[in-house]
């Protein structure tokens, strides 16, 4: 793990020690351990946010669904322009295999109304994101978020347009495979 700057503001942290074990539906409890990617960056991020210690996880930007028959993103620079919307029936396997275990450890809220992931509760993201809050410094550590909330950021379309600034300030994951 190593910690960089980003424009002087907040922290990024790179995590290395990917579980990448075929269909691994299952999560880490320690950052020793790794993390499970079950096949996707979202489910890394969710199983990271675990390891953290944050007590709700809000998931943005997991639609798991496409308007086409093709893959979309919120952005352009996703370098897998040919992959099939079907990619996202594997990766709503992976969550709902194992969503029972992420809910014994934190609550899990997706903030997509529409989504087709439906093991976790869904809320409107309007409802939980707040303007600001206590800028966090640190080292990534097991239990560090301990009894916070955090938000997972994916690649869903539903994004384009967002409020990032909106995030200012809030636990942060964001995933890209």
């Amino acid at each position: 793990q190593r910690q960089l700057s980003f424009d002087g503001e907040d922290s990024i942290v790179a995590v290395h020690g990917i579980r990448t074990e075929i269909n691994a539906t299952k999560f880490t409890h320690t950052l020793r351990d790794g993390v499970y990617e079950g096949g996707n960056g979202g489910y890394g991020a969710l199983n990271l946010a675990l390891c953290m210690g944050a007590s709700t996880i809000y998931l943005l930007g997991f639609d798991m669904s496409s308007s086409n028959d093709m893959a979309e993103n919120f952005h352009d620079g996703y370098p897998a322009k040919h992959q099939r919307a079907n990619i996202y029936t594997n990766y709503r396997k992976a969550f709902e295999t194992s969503a029972f275990l992420a809910k014994q450890r934190a609550n899990v809220v997706n903030l997509n109304p529409k989504s087709m992931l439906s093991c976790f509760p869904k809320a409107a993201a309007h409802s939980v994101l707040r303007n600001s809050a206590a800028h966090v410094d640190g080292i990534l550590r097991d239990g560090a978020w301990k009894g916070q909330r955090c938000f997972i950021v994916g690649g869903g379309a539903s994004l384009r347009g967002f409020d990032w600034s909106r995030l200012r300030g809030e636990l942060t994951i964001g995933v890209n495979r």
